[in-house]
């Protein structure tokens, strides 16, 4: 089995922290910036339904990279074919990112050969919801350990030792990830800030280990490349 050394980020999870760290401006949308980048393919058409009935006026072919208007998300792309009866088959080139189920995409016959038929529709029938990204951490990462006891001292320099509790280990990480790109770097402190006193999951090795994070720092070592360390600890809980 390999060995991982993770951690991961749910879009849904940082996104009302990274809105209220870069709030939206006509010039510039950072928080957008960030969430683009890291998940590029967040929710994604997959496939339509929908579609148009048969036109006989549409004009017969195959029309690629065609404009449309309509649906809540950007950049997907679709080729259209049309045949001898005016029907339309759909494939989508790319799913681009943000569409919702049921968005329907309307094409003006211009783009289809201008033959006087009416526009074509269709509806966004699945989406690819890519809404969770695994970032590794440097792998020189330190794992400190430490049991809990209790201890009953006597006179005579003789002690009792007993373990405090049923989890009575303490487990603390210093994990780093260096020299990232800036979207990362933020992407995590929004997670940490996020996650403030919550428990979250991170993978070392072959375990799965659920930490609270007690601190974070970030360095701006250049204009875009970052680097972000925090400290965790671990926690027993469901």
């Amino acid at each position: 089995m390999a060995r991982a050394y993770s951690i991961t980020v749910n879009r849904d999870d940082v996104l009302s922290t990274l809105q209220t760290k870069f709030p939206s401006s006509a010039t510039e949308d950072d928080y957008l910036d960030i969430l683009n980048k890291i998940y590029p393919n967040y929710n994604a058409i997959a496939t339509v339904d929908s579609i148009s009935v048969p036109d006989g006026n549409r004009t017969e072919g195959v029309y690629s990279n065609v404009a449309y208007t309509g649906g809540s998300g950007t950049g997907a792309t679709f080729t259209i074919t049309i045949d001898d009866t005016g029907a339309a088959s759909i494939a989508v080139g790319y799913g681009g990112r943000g569409y919702v189920i049921d968005d329907t995409i309307t094409v003006a016959d211009s783009e289809l050969g201008g033959g006087g038929g009416p526009s074509l529709t269709f509806d966004v029938a699945t989406v690819t919801a890519n809404s969770s990204k695994e970032i590794t951490f440097n792998r020189n990462i330190s794992r400190t350990s430490k049991h809990r006891t209790l201890v009953a001292q006597f006179g005579d320099g003789y002690e009792q030792r007993v373990l405090d509790g049923i989890n009575s280990k303490t487990e603390t990480f210093a994990l780093l990830f260096s020299n990232r790109d800036w979207e990362e770097v933020e992407l995590l402190s929004a997670l940490f800030d996020a996650k403030a006193a919550q428990s979250f999951n991170i993978v070392l090795q072959r375990e799965s280990l659920k930490v609270v994070c007690d601190d974070y720092n970030v360095m701006y070592s250049q204009s875009t490349i970052h680097t972000i360390s925090a400290n965790v600890r671990r926690v027993y809980e469901p």
